[in-house]
């Protein structure tokens, strides 16, 4: 069992800046006990040209910010992460959104530890992943395409 992208809920902002906005992501919360989120990037920032050429030719798939989110496989590691995500340089009626995970006690099935020996399980579950993502977004663009 691999991490999948869930897409739930829509959330509709309007950049604040019409000429030369953005919107970045903020992770300064503190994640609960056991989990790490990390940026693959700072600043996590979508710029708002970006996001109108989404769809173009030379921008057929989104415009993303990529974080790690993975747990330590500990007693006290909290079975489910509720992260709020704050929305900075939008206006927006959410005041945040929110990276849900579960983890399942005595497996690896939602996790990713960098600080495990099992480099190449680690690994494997990322390419699977990315996987499931380059998927998702291929089912999206053939919906486009309809």
């Amino acid at each position: 069992k691999n991490m999948i992208i869930d897409c739930d809920d829509s959330v509709r902002f309007q950049f604040k800046d019409l000429f030369n906005g953005y919107v970045d992501l903020d992770l300064s919360q503190k994640p609960q006990k056991g989990w790490t989120i990390t940026p693959r990037k700072k600043p996590l920032r979508i710029k708002k040209r970006d996001a109108d050429m989404f769809g173009s030719d030379d921008l057929p798939i989104p415009p993303s910010c990529l974080i790690t989110v993975w747990a330590k496989l500990t007693q006290d590691t909290e079975e489910h992460l509720s992260y709020p995500v704050s929305l900075i340089g939008v206006n927006c009626d959410a005041e945040a959104i929110y990276i849900d995970r579960f983890l399942e006690k005595g497996t690896n099935t939602a996790t990713i530890n960098p600080d495990s020996n099992t480099e190449n399980e680690s690994l494997q579950m990322m390419v699977a992943s990315k996987n499931e993502q380059v998927e998702e977004l291929q089912s999206m663009l053939e919906m486009k395409e309809e």
